[in-house]
């Protein structure tokens, strides 16, 4: 069965001033590619159909490079958000696009990566939590606590000074980054809360002192990059050519006009 996915690109990209000024930050080129077309090309490669790309700012720019997009292997849809709803408020407004028999992808437009998804996929399909989160060992000032059975039991803001366990952990705990790539259940729906803005985290933390299983699957040392500052989008071109298979691992499968 193959998942549905949800790309949110609604955020107004301050980081990536000035360069966002003009430009939705999901069109932010990499290697001379809009951001949004690579992760596209991935999701085309795990054979997903159903695309749902929410937008806020400079929300033309991205209409148009969906309809100017070839060939039309996936079901492009836009969300438009008048207002910023932020993840949890953007896949509540969602709902009307999906499936409610499968699994939707959720992926960050300013997350680029050679991730394994398929992995993802087959552990969310064997397990059916309410949802599973990609993340990797690394520095962060949000850092989830993920135990020895890969269960998701809690979280420490660095800044904050906050550590919160928050289920009985197996074994011993760990701290990881989140990805910004997940997959959810459709039953997601049945627990977002009812206001408009929210993020879908502290969704995910309440979860789980309710008893639901969130579920993580650590992308080891694969290449993660977020891109939403000026200094990482050139960092990632530095590196484009010294880590193995990063460029073969976005490659389509045939290419794709993107008009300006």
């Amino acid at each position: 069965m193959t998942p549905q996915a949800l790309v949110f690109a609604a955020g107004l990209g301050t980081r990536l001033a000035p360069l966002t000024k003009q430009l939705p930050k999901a069109l932010a080129p990499i290697h001379g590619i809009p951001a949004l077309e690579w992760i596209l090309r991935r999701l085309e490669q795990q054979q997903v159909q159903q695309v749902v790309i929410n937008t806020h700012a400079h929300a033309e720019k991205i209409y148009r490079f969906v309809e100017a997009r070839t060939p039309a292997s996936l079901n492009l849809q836009i969300s438009h958000e008048p207002i910023l709803l932020d993840t949890g408020g953007g896949l509540r407004r969602s709902r009307s696009f999906w499936s409610m028999n499968m699994p939707i992808l959720l992926h960050n437009a300013d997350v680029f990566s050679n991730a394994d998804l398929t992995t993802a996929w087959q552990v969310h399909s064997e397990t059916n939590p309410l949802a599973t989160l990609l993340v990797q060992q690394r520095p962060t000032n949000n850092r989830l606590l993920v135990d020895e059975a890969d269960l998701l039991c809690g979280v420490h803001y660095v800044k904050q000074q906050d550590h919160r366990i928050l289920r009985d952990p197996v074994g011993s705990l760990r701290e990881v980054g989140f990805c910004g790539i997940h997959l959810v259940a459709p039953r997601i729906f049945e627990v977002l809360p009812e206001q408009e803005i929210f993020r879908i985290i502290p969704v995910y933390l309440e979860q789980v002192t309710h008893g639901e299983e969130i579920r993580t699957v650590d992308i080891g040392s694969a290449y993660w990059r977020d891109i939403g500052t000026l200094s990482s989008l050139q960092q990632l071109e530095a590196d484009w050519l010294a880590v193995p298979g990063l460029a073969d691992a976005h490659r389509g499968c045939s290419p794709h006009s993107i008009k300006a």
